[in-house]
């Protein structure tokens, strides 16, 4: 066989195996370069207040403090949680308009301690606020469920003996039925009337187991008996 022949025979084999390739390639899917995946990071979304869900702000009962210009605001607060909970910071917003604020304020409840199914309060009093407040908003900011110290409710009972235009007068008797002897007991008389953005609230330096001593507050208007709220916690000696 000549050269001449094998190289007609080595051209239609290089023909037939250009051909196969084509046909490979047209029944090969394109693949289009990818860019490179990102990896996305999870986003954290914070609540924008700090109201926990299981401490309730009652109604927020608003008004003229007595016959000045001067703006209260107070509300009844209760806990859902199962411990006691301290140091209980209310932050109370007063806007003019809406978007305006007239004035920001904080306080703490009248008592040291917010128990589990113990209703407590607390009140603000915003200077000229009347009548340029508007919108009330109320939230709580800051508490915990720490504490070095131990504080119990005694026993007790009160009377709101007297109410006139001069005010109401409310009498009780407190009893240390605890078993341990405690000191600093704060007491606290308050109301939600709607006519009435006064307090009053004591301390008694010691309390020993048993014993048996009397309280007396005034509030500063006129009110219906059945609207007063007294609580009474002391701290428990080691």
């Amino acid at each position: 066989m000549t050269l001449t022949l094998w190289q007609m025979i080595l051209s239609h084999v290089l023909t037939i195996m250009l051909l196969v390739a084509q046909m490979v390639l047209s029944l090969t899917p394109e693949v289009t370069p990818q860019a490179p995946r990102q990896t996305l990071k999870p986003i954290l979304y914070l609540p924008s207040i700090t109201q926990p869900a299981f401490i309730q702000i009652g109604r927020l009962v608003r008004g003229p403090y007595g016959r000045g210009s001067d703006f209260n605001v107070r509300a009844l607060i209760t806990s859902t949680l199962s411990l006691p909970i301290y140091q209980t910071t209310i932050r109370v917003t007063a806007y003019a308009s809406p978007n305006n604020p007239f004035g920001i304020l904080t306080t703490t409840t009248f008592l040291p301690v917010l128990f589990p199914g113990q209703a407590d309060g607390f009140r603000v009093i915003f200077k000229d606020g009347w009548p340029n407040i508007g919108e009330i908003k109320a939230e709580v900011i800051s508490w915990t469920t720490v504490t070095t110290q131990t504080y119990l409710t005694p026993s007790f009972i009160f009377t709101p003996a007297h109410s006139s235009i001069y005010g109401t007068y409310v009498a009780g008797m407190i009893l240390n039925d605890t078993g341990i002897t405690l000191t600093n007991i704060a007491i606290a008389t308050w109301s939600l009337y709607d006519s009435s953005p006064d307090r009053d609230v004591s301390t008694v330096t010691l309390l020993t187991p048993n014993q048996v001593i009397t309280f007396s507050h005034i509030l500063g208007e006129e009110m219906p008996l059945n609207s007063i709220r007294v609580g009474i916690q002391g701290i428990a000696t080691p």
